[in-house]
């Protein structure tokens, strides 16, 4: 009897050894299960830490394991829009994971984490938009004054060309214009020289029926008694400024003179010889 007893007490310490070897055995899974849990919260790996929530329930049911996991179905949907660029979608999304009922503590404080990079994420995105649409203004801007310039100085040699074909005409008009004053002044000078030629016939055939004695009393007509008038003068002053001679400011009984010498001369001097021997 006292040998039956002793067997049972030993074979109830061998299972309650078992036992107790299986509990502290789960026990010490579980708590490494949660330890890595807890590591990929930290590290903000939220399908990860799902993954080792969902094992610690299977050792061991938790209301933090249950509430955990429960917030992280809306973390992962926010790193997915995160990911996507979708800032304000994953800012919701992580919202309304801090918000489940019974919210766990260190899930929070992970997620506090994950949205300042978003907003960081978010914020660097939006300067860079920023930055290529400025850069994209200066450009246009750029291009704007670039056809401006190209514009002005298309427009500057188009008045430059104006200003040369008016120069050019302008000093046609004044070839023209100095061609005919001194046609004019020839023809004058011509009219003046049939004059002074039948004054001088004249004088001739006169003196011829007179006696010499009356010839010698009567005085022929000189250079100097001959009248040239404004315009005649003028013309010749403009014939000696076109050839380069300084005659504006000489007196016009000078320039008469010189026009008398070259009727006098019967075709033998011109006004530019006489403009020479006065170095005019």
């Amino acid at each position: 009897m006292k040998k039956f007893g002793l067997v049972l007490l030993l074979i109830i310490a061998f299972v309650g050894g078992i036992i107790g070897y299986r509990h502290v055995t789960s026990n010490q899974g579980y708590e490494a299960t949660m330890t890595n849990a807890h590591n990929a919260l930290n590290k903000q790996n939220w399908s990860d830490a799902k993954f080792y929530y969902q094992e610690a329930q299977k050792e061991k049911k938790s209301v933090e394991a249950r509430t955990a996991l429960g917030q992280l179905v809306y973390a992962i949907r926010a790193d997915k829009s995160a990911n996507k660029g979708d800032w304000q979608d994953a800012l919701d999304w992580y919202h309304t994971a801090k918000v489940v009922d019974g919210a766990v503590d260190l899930v929070n404080e992970n997620i506090d984490v994950a949205v300042r990079k978003v907003k960081t994420s978010r914020a660097s995105s939006e300067a860079k938009v920023s930055s290529s649409k400025a850069a994209s203004v200066a450009s246009s801007k750029a291009a704007s004054a670039s056809i401006a310039a190209s514009q002005s100085k298309a427009v500057s040699e188009a008045a430059a060309s104006s200003r040369k074909a008016a120069e050019l005409s302008s000093s046609v008009a004044a070839s023209v214009s100095r061609s005919s004053a001194a046609q004019s002044i020839s023809e004058a000078f011509k009219s003046s020289k049939a004059a002074s030629d039948s004054t001088t016939d004249s004088s001739v055939s006169d003196s011829s029926d007179t006696s010499s004695s009356d010839a010698s009393s009567i005085p022929a007509s000189s250079s100097s008694e001959r009248q040239m008038d404004s315009a005649d003068v003028a013309a010749a002053r403009a014939e000696l400024i076109a050839k380069g001679y300084n005659v504006q400011d000489l007196p016009a009984s000078e320039l008469q003179a010189a026009m008398n010498q070259v009727i006098d001369s019967h075709g033998g001097m011109t006004l530019e010889d006489i403009a020479k021997q006065h170095k005019w």
